[in-house]
């Protein structure tokens, strides 16, 4: 199974044990491959609903680090500007 396939559930998983976290850390290699447009569309639709609910902190893993593709998700364009 594909770190995309695994994050949603984790975080779904951790919410559901602490259903009042103010935050999930997660501790890397968010997606399979970070280069791969699709793996991050799989995850942010998988993991939608969770998302909503709580802020996510990811840490950057090798496999997410590919293309530079980490920093540009970093601060979504949608993202609030301070």
């Amino acid at each position: 199974m594909a770190e995309a396939e695994r994050s949603p559930q984790t975080i779904a998983k951790a919410l559901k044990h602490v259903p009042d976290a103010e935050f999930v850390m997660h501790n890397g290699d968010v997606v399979e491959n970070g280069g791969r447009e699709q793996d991050w569309t799989d995850l942010l639709d998988s993991a939608r609903a969770s998302l909503l609910s709580t802020t996510l902190a990811p840490a950057s893993g090798n496999h997410d680090t590919a293309a530079n593709a980490f920093a540009g998700r970093r601060r979504p364009p949608t993202a609030a500007r301070p």
